[in-house]
């Protein structure tokens, strides 16, 4: 296979506002019952990295087969979020707890959100160093961000340097959530953008 030229290697940078996902799931017979103590009952609780650190592992796992399929390099760029587990009550990051059922998909059954229980935001005020994408490139050519409305937008010191860079124009791939429209003195991520 030949070496990939410039415009083969792609610099994908996936930022923005990442959650820690408690997926809680209960045994079946456990559901709209209230009763004694029964240790045939069960539920069990995993955390997930949510958010944009999960959109990145969704990225670099596409990337991989496309490297595989088109001979092309796909360098990704992500924060420094955790891949393992964290406490349920670190004040670092934005907790989202919810509850997984089972639902037919086709001849399968399949486990997704069933009930959104809530978000736990993070109570620490400042911006901490895995927020930041590690090795920020600053000629970056593909931006996928995750706005979920949890403060990214508006925290300048966070964006990736290729937003930032005056002049540069990057594709940018946006999933979004929360109230869009909004003045916050000229400093939101999205006026950034759009000045450049």
């Amino acid at each position: 296979m030949k070496k990939p030229d410039e415009k083969d290697h792609q610099k994908v940078i996936v930022t923005g506002d990442v959650t820690m996902d408690w997926h809680i799931v209960q045994s079946d017979s456990q559901k709209n019952v209230m009763s004694d103590w029964d240790p045939a009952r069960w539920a069990t609780v995993r955390c997930q990295r949510g958010g944009a650190a999960l959109l990145a592992d969704l990225v670099e796992r596409l990337a991989g087969r496309i490297k595989n399929k088109k001979g092309s390099v796909h360098t990704l760029f992500q924060t420094g979020a955790p891949k393992s587990a964290v406490l349920s009550n670190d004040p670092d990051f934005h907790h989202n707890h919810v509850l997984l059922g089972k639902f037919a998909a086709g001849s399968k059954q399949v486990w997704r959100v069933a009930d959104h229980l809530g978000l736990d935001r993070r109570s620490n005020p400042h911006e901490a160093d895995w927020q930041r994408v590690i090795d920020d490139p600053a000629d970056g050519q593909l931006v996928v961000l995750d706005d979920a409305n949890l403060g990214f937008r508006d925290s300048s010191a966070i964006w990736p340097q290729t937003l930032k860079k005056k002049g540069h124009s990057p594709w940018i791939v946006l999933k979004m959530g929360g109230p869009w429209l909004r003045d916050h003195c000229g400093t939101t991520c999205w006026q950034n953008i759009l000045r450049n």
